[in-house]
């Protein structure tokens, strides 16, 4: 079932300018045959797919589940055509540092309204390849991946230079392995750990999701590193002392999740620390420490050396963000988040410290024709208004958090941007139609928007509790109560990606910000599960020590 929502389309002109640069710089041709084509290079994987998934899947249920996981995934994105998201413009700062641009567009086509799969070559300079027109370049882990559609794309002979549907296909393997990881890792009988890696498998293949992986934005790196982090961590803390690869592991995976957008810093909030809630080192090294203090840092090195790591390279990549991003952050903080609800915009403008001669810019956005930034007072506010003051505001008003909430629990109940069209013009569809072939959180989440105050933040609170409460059951395994950690973990994580949204760009394109708010919580439902079949193993790993007792010398 498609819908079709047609936005009030306000873009950045310095954005809009390189597209019609490019569109009037690409030579005229005539787009090239569709052979090869995908949709029947995707066909052919599916059926060998198929012959492997029956040939290993009564010895292997974990590689099995795995396969049927890329099948299920290659049929939602490409059976039928393939589908992904259009650009908004975000995707460009990206990929113009591949040296790409979007295939010419019909002139009567809205930028908006349709995905373009293919990019052509096309050298940029200078601003034209920067966010916003800042002259900054644009960091993401998201490039690694891009880079390999783009070598893909080569590999296969399709028209272009890069063909944007083969970045699916990348994400597709990666998606696989980390379904197949999970079962492995998870723990109670064969069939239930399958059951759990389905329902997460289940989740990432949601129409609020899945499109993203065939989309020329930051996030696809992200969510795969949200996936991957499951089995990570299930792996970390299965062991009473960690084990030096483990650690590893989980410090790469949360550098790249974090390294794809820069709003995924709260991801150190629960990461650091696991990382240092046991110990990884031996008996002897414990012993030989002498003291509790000592005891501490010895145990602890390879943990504390990998927080380290990653509190500097997030607060690294933080600062090398080009000025135009934070700019923004602040701008929509203040003008559309606060002052654009607002019974008194003048008086909030004075608790922040700020000239009242801008309230009446209250409610824009930084690109609209009535955005203070064409305000003479405005270069006052760049100099003086930081997110520490916003989060001071909140503070001495905790009330308006109330409104605030309730604006990103609306958000997180619309899954996903309504402005962007999933398919491209060639599909037939009507212009920004979205799709619907596993529309398992569209369903869920419009259900219980009327009860959006019980329903999300009781998720969050049932996977916070239930996590504790799993974590402190001293009669269970060290891998079972691993699992509470983990799901702890996830609520924890969402809450404060929820909160990192709200208190700084806010309802500013809401809807896309919080697709990680959106599926940490749809992951937290296969994982409560996990948390009950890790409460129902009354075994005890009778070789697992007691973390919390080794520390003692």
């Amino acid at each position: 079932m498609d819908t079709v929502v047609v936005p009030d389309e306000a873009v950045l002109p310095e954005a809009a300018a390189g597209v019609a640069a490019v569109a009037s710089d690409a030579p005229d041709r005539p787009d090239a045959p569709d052979a090869p084509d995908v949709e029947a290079m995707v066909v052919a994987a599916v059926n060998t797919a198929k012959r492997i998934v029956t040939s290993v899947a009564q010895q292997h249920c974990a590689l099995a589940t795995g396969l049927v996981w890329a099948l299920v995934m290659l049929v939602r994105l490409y059976a039928g055509g393939a589908v992904g998201f259009a650009d908004n413009f975000d995707g460009h700062r990206l990929l113009c540092q591949l040296g790409v641009a979007p295939h010419p567009l019909p002139v009567t086509q809205a930028l908006w309204a349709y995905t373009t799969p293919r990019y052509d070559s096309y050298t940029w300079y200078g601003e034209a390849c920067s966010a916003g027109g800042s002259g900054q370049g644009y960091l993401s882990t998201e490039i690694v991946p891009l880079w390999a559609t783009k070598w893909l794309t080569g590999l296969f002979g399709l028209p272009g230079a890069l063909d944007l549907r083969m970045l699916g296909i990348v994400f597709t393997a990666v998606f696989a392995a980390g379904i197949a990881w999970t079962v492995h890792e998870l723990v109670g009988p064969k069939w239930l750990r399958i059951l759990i890696a389905s329902g997460i498998g289940l989740a990432t293949c949601d129409s609020a999701i899945a499109p993203y992986f065939n989309s020329p934005f930051s996030e696809p790196a992200a969510l795969i590193g949200m996936l991957l982090l499951i089995p990570a961590l299930l792996r970390l803390l299965s062991q009473a002392r960690y084990r030096g690869a483990d650690i590893l592991i989980v410090t790469v995976l949360t550098a790249w999740t974090i390294g794809a957008k820069t709003q995924m810093a709260s991801l150190l909030i629960v990461v650091v620390p696991i990382l240092l809630m046991r110990p990884s080192a031996s008996r002897d090294r414990l012993a030989a420490a002498g003291n509790r203090v000592g005891s501490a840092l010895a145990v602890r090195g390879p943990a504390m050396a990998a927080c380290a790591v990653l509190s500097f390279g997030t607060l690294s990549f933080q600062q090398v963000q080009p000025r135009w991003f934070h700019e923004i952050v602040v701008y929509d903080a203040v003008f559309r988040e606060i002052l654009g609800h607002s019974p008194n915009p003048k008086a909030d403008l004075r608790a922040l410290g700020l000239d009242e001669s801008l309230a009446s810019a209250a409610g824009t956005s930084i690109v609209d024709p009535e955005s203070a930034a064409n305000l003479p007072d405005y270069p006052q506010f760049v100099a003086k208004a930081s997110l520490g003051k916003v989060l001071g505001f909140y503070v001495g008003h905790p009330v308006r958090l109330l409104g605030v909430a309730d604006r990103g629990l609306v958000g997180v109940t619309a899954t996903r941007p309504s402005y962007l069209g999933n398919y491209p013009i060639t599909a037939g569809k009507p212009p920004y139609a979205q799709e619907c072939r596993v529309c398992v959180s569209s369903a869920v989440f419009t259900l219980a928007e009327p009860f959006r105050w019980v329903v999300i933040p009781g998720l969050w609170g049932a996977g916070l509790v239930g996590g504790v409460f799993l974590f402190r059951r001293r009669t269970l395994s060290v891998a079972a109560r691993g699992v509470g950690v983990t799901l702890a973990a996830f609520a924890a994580a969402t809450v404060a990606q929820f909160w990192a949204v709200m208190l700084s760009e806010g309802e500013s394109d809401l809807e896309k910000h919080m697709v990680f708010v959106l599926y940490g919580t749809m992951l937290l439902g296969p994982l409560l599960l996990a948390g009950l079949a890790a409460l129902d193993s009354t075994a005890v790993d009778s070789t697992a020590v007691d973390p919390e007792a080794e520390e003692m010398p």
